[in-house]
């Protein structure tokens, strides 16, 4: 990703520094703001669905997962799992646009501090620290409002969390008070960052991904192979046993969830020929 690269080069300590991650969780605040206008709801968002555009502002790019939430409506789709999803999504006790902000609580946290808010030794601990908050700070960060906005965002009820109440609640808070969002909105900000590109059209701040075989491909297209519906069965299973007991009337089908979203990977890979 080309934020990525810039922050190696340009970044503050180990994460980009309050200004820097300011500035760019606007860019996303606004994106999020505006689809949920639209009343859509990203989900599944992480730091890899914001890319760095030529003119350093932050462009919305992956919203494989989105879906259309009125207000007042959920959803209790199974989702794929990453260290940015909401506390809801994991519990699956039903969710809706403002699993959102929770993601954007953990891009921002991870551009201030340099790691993601919820770390473990594997993905199962990972997912118990997202269920129980368990969200620390580094002796560093002393800024008060800033974690202010963090723990707002990352608050796991979502009645509570900030962005739920009012739209622009994200926007008012006052970590964000040095920031116009009018200004974001028509890229009037002279933003901190700009990639370094040889044209308009240039890959090179895009690192080179390994290729799907055929065999790999024809496997998805011919149906679910047996390993990927064993392995995602054996690791929900022991997700399951690990969740905390007032969360057992969750339980779903695990292995009917998998086939469909085996099938979605499936028709992604065929719509890909038609790019």
């Amino acid at each position: 990703m080309i934020m990525k690269n810039e922050v190696k080069e340009k970044g503050q300590g180990a994460g980009l520094g309050e200004r820097i991650a300011r500035f760019y969780s606007c860019n996303a605040a606004v994106a999020i703001a505006f689809c949920h206008s639209r009343d859509i709801a990203c989900r599944g968002l992480t730091a890899e669905s914001f890319w760095l555009a030529e003119n350093g502002y932050l462009k919305l790019v992956d919203l494989t997962s989105a879906i259309q939430l009125r207000e007042g409506e959920q959803s209790k789709s199974v989702l794929p799992i990453s260290n940015y999803v909401a506390p809801e999504i994991l519990a699956r006790t039903g969710h809706d646009k403002r699993v959102d902000w929770f993601s954007l609580g953990c891009i921002t946290y991870e551009m201030v501090v340099g790691k993601p808010p919820y770390r473990g030794e594997d993905d199962m601990e990972t997912y118990h620290n997202i269920l129980i908050g368990d969200t620390k700070y580094p002796w560093w960060l002393t800024c008060t409002s800033c974690k202010s906005a963090l723990s707002g965002m990352l608050e796991l009820n979502p009645e509570k969390r900030l962005g739920a109440r009012e739209k622009d609640e994200v926007m008012r808070h006052s970590w964000f008070k040095t920031i116009a969002f009018e200004s974001i909105e028509s890229k009037l900000m002279h933003p901190p960052l700009l990639p370094s590109l040889r044209t308009a059209i240039d890959t090179i701040n895009f690192e080179a991904l390994p290729s799907v075989s055929v065999d790999d491909e024809e496997d998805w297209r011919d149906g679910v192979p047996d390993k990927e519906i064993t392995k995602a069965s054996a690791f929900f299973n022991e997700f399951d046993e690990k969740l905390p007991e007032q969360m057992d009337d969750q339980k779903i089908d695990i292995l009917g969830e998998a086939k469909e979203a085996a099938a979605g990977r499936r028709k992604t890979i065929s719509g890909a020929h038609s790019y």
